[in-house]
């Protein structure tokens, strides 16, 4: 069961990471003039940046795991058992969401 939580766990990193790359991006060192108005660039290549993905993943995974985390504890200090389910409609809402660039 354990493996399974983990696995649901990662699938929501993974998502959350990419619906939350358009809003928190990877920091540049180097400033290109036209890559800030988004001159030469498809949308694809805002949409599919991995740098800003691998990123957002950075940020939300500890908010993730420590918000779950949170659950566990408070059920287990009451004696109960708590486990973790994905929203996958919900991870698929905000996946559609970002696609579409609401």
């Amino acid at each position: 069961m354990l493996l399974f939580e983990i696995i649901q766990i990662v699938i929501t990193i993974l998502a959350l990471g990419f619906i939350f790359s358009g809003m928190i991006k990877s920091p540049k060192l180097e400033s290109d003039p036209l890559e800030q108005y988004g001159y030469g660039k498809s949308r694809w290549h805002d949409l599919l940046n991995w740098e800003n993905i691998k990123f957002a993943m950075m940020i939300t995974a500890p908010a993730v795991i420590l918000h779950e985390l949170g659950h566990k504890f408070s059920a287990m200090g009451y004696g109960l058992e708590a486990v973790y389910h994905m929203s996958l409609f919900g991870l698929a809402i905000g996946v559609i969401l970002r696609l579409i660039g609401f």
